[in-house]
């Protein structure tokens, strides 16, 4: 009897510590996923990517707005959480354009092309992608495309967007962008802190009052388990006794 209780009490527990990190797990990914979806949303319909870009980087600086035909191209200088500078190019339609429906969809002929001028080498080539990348721009989606590239010491960037057609959208060359110092990077707008980050997420009083239901209820099971066991045991037991007398 002393031994399966103590099995009793050791399984318990280790259901207790799973219910905890299962919890936590659940509400922190929901959390995440709504917060993401937020931000998303949120750049997508103000098309002010101040946000988005604070979330991935430890500083950022906006470098250019630029309009071409009925697509914008934001570019933003950041410094990433682990120090190394970088250039982000987000292209987003500012109205209705035909996209992919699918991400298999074999015609679109939607590109993005980015080099540097003068070494001609490319940064990013999507055409070497099996995926329909305008399919990311429908609103069900992301609503908007980005590609990052890490930064040299001196960068002559050009840009070129084609669309769903093949048509030339955007032509945007940047020159001799470098990296900044650290004095530099001080001026820069700084990104979201792993505290802030948690704090507009707002999961922890929803993590608590989680928590205490679960546990709770877990706790009740545990203690009056065993006496349900023994009760229904009792009556099966009774029950079987009853029969028995009655056949004899």
């Amino acid at each position: 009897m002393k031994k399966g209780l103590i099995i009793y009490i050791v399984m318990s527990l280790l259901f207790l510590v799973a219910i905890y990190f299962v919890t936590v797990s659940s509400i922190i990914t929901d959390s995440q996923n709504e917060f993401n979806n937020k931000i998303f949303s949120e750049a997508r319909e103000t098309k002010n990517f101040d946000q988005f870009v604070a979330y991935q980087t430890k500083e950022y600086k906006l470098i250019d707005s630029y309009d071409e035909n009925e697509y914008r191209l934001v570019t933003y200088h950041f410094n990433s959480k682990d120090d190394k500078q970088g250039l982000l190019f987000i292209i987003i339609p500012l109205k209705d354009v035909k996209i992919a429906d699918s991400a298999k969809d074999s015609n679109d002929k939607t590109k993005v092309l980015i080099t540097d001028t003068l070494s001609k080498e490319s940064f990013i080539d999507t055409s070497t992608k099996d995926v329909s990348i305008s399919y990311g721009l429908n609103s069900k989606n992301v609503g908007f495309m980005f590609f990052d590239i890490v930064m040299r010491e001196k960068n002559t960037i050009k840009v070129t967007y084609y669309d769903y057609e093949g048509n030339q959208k955007i032509d945007k060359t940047f020159n001799e962008i470098a990296l900044s110092s650290s004095t530099e990077l001080e001026t820069f707008n700084k990104g979201y802190t792993l505290e802030e980050v948690k704090e507009a997420m707002g999961y922890e009083s929803e993590l608590k009052k989680a928590l205490i239901t679960r546990i709770t209820i877990y706790i009740i099971v545990v203690i009056f388990a065993p006496f349900i066991y023994r009760l229904i045991k009792t009556f099966i037991i009774r029950k079987r006794e009853t029969g028995n007398r009655k056949l004899s």
